[in-house]
């Protein structure tokens, strides 16, 4: 086993094991449930639930969409996870993996990126298939409880926007959005009225608010981080975070997340040092460490901020703790 040692301001994250269950690898997203008691992750063929206190596999749910498995959500108290396939988002049991009911989309597509807000009556999605093919997609937003869809917050050609992520902080939700219209759009959500949006020269791929919604951090395909002011989407600071060469895609950021006291940064992606820990006050890197899991495409840290799951081409799962 790779021995991983990462030092974040006086404390060590350290190789904790692996979690192993899948059949296949490639995975493609990990995610923890709010309250910290599930880890789901996914690849084209299986979502697999994981037990996040004893680190076992608590059920492995197979599943088929045309267009694979690229994203999954837990409910916020880890007990359903909703799942995208062809025409429909499922949920699921995850102690037994029932199928418990369908949100039904308007097209043939399943989601991209999807997300529970924090109070769990809303999940919003990126789902494609609007028109009846895979050109058109839309970010959604859904009542949990009757699985209706309650707002549309975008509508466009996949050439022209493509939602990558999404994160709920401080009454708003953020999207990383790619494509033609690259950058980040920022929505009240209690009025789900755009607030701003601040334009890119790259996709940008992932979004991470600070604890008290009061900054948010974007990843993008650039390899840089950009911090921004959440209320006025200022731009605070923007920096390269990863390594790459111009003509492939190595570097972009494929994870990203910021600590509950809102003092690191962590960033994912699959260059040499693929987990890099930046102080959110100074902006400097702390530390770089190498991943286990073979090229790196998936990344959760845990709601405490105590524990880093990773994933990417090995069946295994990646787990590192800080002491």
């Amino acid at each position: 086993m790779q021995l991983l040692t990462l030092v974040l301001i006086g404390a060590t994250l350290v190789d904790d094991g692996t979690l192993e269950g899948h059949t296949l690898g490639n995975i493609w997203h990990i995610t923890h449930s709010r309250d910290g008691s599930r880890i789901a992750s996914c690849n084209n063929v299986e979502v697999v639930i994981w037990d996040a206190a004893t680190r076992k596999k608590i059920v492995s749910i197979p599943v088929e969409a045309s267009a694979g498995v690229m994203t999954v959500a837990l409910s916020n108290d880890g007990t359903r996870v909703a799942v995208p396939l062809d025409k429909r988002i499922a949920w699921f049991d995850t102690t037994t993996g029932a199928h418990l009911s369908d949100i039904v989309l308007a097209g043939d597509g399943g989601a991209q990126a999807m997300q529970v807000s924090p109070d769990g009556a809303t999940l919003v999605a990126s789902t494609a298939g609007e028109d009846g093919s895979y050109l058109v997609v839309g970010d959604n937003v859904f009542d949990v409880a009757s699985g209706k869809r309650s707002q549309q917050l975008a509508r466009a050609k996949s050439s022209a926007r493509l939602t990558s992520d999404f994160a709920f902080g401080g009454g708003l939700l953020a999207l990383a959005v790619s494509n033609k219209a690259h950058g980040v759009e920022v929505f009240d959500t209690r009025t789900w009225k755009r607030l701003h949006q601040q334009k890119y020269k790259a996709d940008a791929t992932r979004v991470a608010f600070s604890s008290d919604g009061k900054w948010f951090v974007t990843g993008s395909i650039d390899r840089r981080l950009r911090v921004h002011d959440a209320a006025t989407g200022k731009l605070v600071k923007e920096w390269v975070a990863h390594a790459g060469t111009r003509n492939d895609d190595q570097g972009y950021v494929i994870g990203l997340a910021v600590t509950p006291d809102d003092q690191l940064i962590i960033s994912a992606s699959d260059d040499p040092d693929s987990l890099r820990a930046w102080d959110a006050k100074t902006f400097t890197q702390l530390a770089a460490a190498p991943n286990a899991v073979g090229r790196l495409s998936a990344f959760s840290l845990s709601p405490d901020g105590k524990t880093i799951v990773v994933g990417g081409t090995f069946k295994k799962l990646q787990v590192l703790r800080v002491e």
